[in-house]
């Protein structure tokens, strides 16, 4: 009996130790796509790229093999991952949001450790990237606007001090998802720096969740422990449900590496080539859905295919074009050979004076008599007219 008790309790330890080994999968999220050569090497339709987000209860990013990732319309698959590379090494650009917390709750931390982010945050953009610098109190302000000039950052830095009021975090990040706009680049990075202090913002954390799930925006978080990591729960919460990274803190001197390390996440992540079959190319957006066939989790995408020709349309255009020049051609060949008859009210001629000469055509026209008119020739002109018209016989 001591030993069947032992062996269910080494059993329960090891699967214990198991589970702690395997975080458990908390979300699979897809986006965007790319369809076209974009990027240093993008792919060609009817492959594409795609960026993958896998996530577990941590908010880690957990790896998987591109095989396992497929791609369906409903209930029939129309792709299946090829190859995986990541997203630094495509040449697609991102477009990303700081957001920092600059309220009273952390005043007290150093402006230069909060100035160095930012500047980190700014200066690691590529070329093909934008970046934006917001901070937040009761209100948003924008203090490195996208597309500013670098050389102007000294001077941005300098003028960025501590804000009053009290912190509304939720209703600054439903303001910062708000900045991003539809124009490219198409893949989206929030990232904040806060305590997770929030002192009675209008907008619920489901609402801040949904925003940015429909917005495609994954919410990376960095949090501040200066003042207690009772705050925190929020941070990680947004950060899991939205396929961001959460890291934290012990002290402001700690986030120009914790950006840095942000940044570099950021393009690990990796972006799935798959090869797509019975996806039409008519330049309209697809709703898809991703699934990791491991555990059978779905994550929606939209895809934008590009219009491509059928060369079988093209044939078709050129062999109707073709048959309707042959058409034409026998139609008016037909018509020229076929004797033309005299419209309805004239004379009823011979059919070989209609294929006289143009000249005797004329001279016989004014001898027509058209019905319900008198002739306009005289009886001496008509006599000589029905001579002239007379057959060798009649004469």
């Amino acid at each position: 009996m001591l030993k069947f008790s032992a062996c269910i309790a080494t059993t329960l330890l090891l699967a214990g130790s198991l589970s702690a080994q395997t975080p458990v999968v908390h979300l699979l999220s897809a986006g965007p796509t790319y369809t076209s050569d974009d990027g240093v090497d993008g792919p060609k339709f009817p492959r594409m790229d795609m960026v993958v987000r896998l996530t577990g209860g941590d908010a880690a990013a957990r790896s998987f093999k591109p095989q396992e990732m497929r791609l369906f319309s409903g209930n029939m698959m129309v792709g299946q991952g090829l190859s995986m590379r990541p997203f630094g090494q495509t040449g697609y650009g991102v477009k990303s949001i700081l957001l920092v917390d600059l309220s009273g709750d952390i005043a007290g931390a150093p402006l230069e450790a909060v100035r160095a982010s930012m500047a980190k945050f700014v200066n690691q953009a590529r070329d093909q990237d934008v970046v934006e610098v917001l901070s937040y109190a009761k209100d948003t302000d924008i203090e490195i606007p996208f597309q500013a000039n670098k050389d102007d950052l000294p001077g941005r830095l300098a003028r960025v001090s501590s804000l009053e009021g009290e912190p509304l975090l939720l209703d600054a990040i439903l303001n910062a998802i708000a900045h991003f706009d539809d124009t490219p680049p198409a893949c989206r990075r929030l990232v904040v720096i806060s305590n997770g202090h929030d002192d009675g913002s209008d907008h619920s954390i489901d609402d801040v969740i949904r925003a940015a799930l429909a917005a495609n925006v994954p919410i990376d978080s960095i949090g501040v422990t200066r003042s207690g990591p009772g705050n925190l729960d929020a941070l990680k919460q947004l950060s899991q449900s939205t396929g961001g990274y959460y890291a934290e803190a012990q002290s402001p001197d700690e986030l120009p590496g914790l950006i840095d390390q942000g940044i570099r996440a950021m393009r690990a992540v990796p972006v799935v080539t798959f090869g797509t079959r019975r996806l039409p190319s008519d330049g309209l957006t697809h709703n898809l859905a991703v699934r990791w066939e491991n555990e059978h989790l779905n994550a929606s995408v939209a895809v934008n295919t590009p219009f491509i020709q059928s060369p079988w349309a093209v044939w078709g255009w050129v062999l109707g074009g073709c048959s309707a020049a042959v058409l034409l051609l026998l139609f008016l060949y037909i018509r020229k050979r076929t004797p033309r008859r005299p419209p309805a009210g004239m004379v009823e001629w011979e059919p070989s004076i209609w294929n006289t000469s143009r000249e005797e055509a004329a001279r016989l026209s004014k001898y027509i008599v058209i019905e319900g008119e008198q002739p306009k020739t005289s009886d001496a002109a008509n006599s000589t007219a029905a001579q002239n018209l007379q057959t060798p016989a009649e004469k």
